[in-house]
């Protein structure tokens, strides 16, 4: 009898300890198809599928009047062998390259096309997304800027940042109403901390002691034609 507790004891640990992919009969937001031997430390992009998915963008058309709502097709292969994204989320960032700069400027807010998309391991998906042209842009060339992300994890590019993009599709609008740019703008390259530019990603984040709080964040406001706004 006592060696018979013992054994149920066991199996009862062993089922705890099982990986868990499954939650009252649902699948788990993300999978990890990856067996860890006990002891060892597996590598963080063994688990992170950053940089995995391979996004080729497709728009029904070339040029858009402003108001009018275009198609956007994607094409996502998930390359990474070992996780599998559940609960994906694809996010559209309008944006205008100044010119004989490579800095692109944000126009208006992020568009969500799509959430709770899956992309599971070694796997292709394609989905067509919609979204409406801004009523106020003006006849001019623009980019759209795609990210991935899965529970809010960045998985293709940066969403916060202009430097790295899942991808980027570019279009025409023709605006009769309005031939030119005209709204002020963030000049986001120019941001700083404590009087240190700080807007690249790849920079270290600044050392900021008790003394220098609190802290001087200054971004500058630029109109149509670059002259800054006091």
């Amino acid at each position: 009898m006592k060696n018979i507790k013992i054994l149920v004891i066991l199996s009862l640990i062993g089922l705890v300890l099982l990986p868990i992919s499954k939650i009252n009969g649902q699948e788990a937001s993300s999978t990890l198809e990856q067996t860890v031997t006990p002891g060892s430390t597996p590598p963080c992009f063994d688990y992170y599928p950053y940089g995995a998915l391979r996004i080729t963008p497709d728009l029904d058309k070339d040029i858009y009047k402003p108001g009018e709502t275009a198609q956007l097709t994607l094409t996502v292969t998930n390359t990474h062998s070992k996780t599998s994204l559940y609960n994906a989320k694809v996010i559209l960032q309008i944006r205008k390259f100044q010119k004989e700069t490579v800095t692109s400027l944000l126009i208006g807010d992020n568009f969500i096309l799509g959430e709770g998309l899956q992309y599971p391991a070694g796997e292709t998906k394609e989905n067509t997304f919609s979204f409406v042209i801004p009523k106020y842009l003006s006849s001019d060339s623009y980019q759209g800027y795609i990210y991935i992300t899965d529970n809010d994890y960045t998985i293709a590019g940066l969403p916060f940042t202009q430097d790295v993009t899942g991808a980027i599709v570019s279009f025409r609008v023709e605006n009769p109403e309005q031939q030119s740019f005209n709204f002020p703008y963030f000049q986001e390259e120019k941001a700083m901390i404590n009087n240190t530019i700080k807007a690249n990603p790849f920079f270290p984040p600044p050392r900021i002691s008790e003394s220098d709080l609190p802290a001087k964040i200054s971004v500058p406001i630029y109109n149509s034609i670059q002259k800054e706004k006091k």
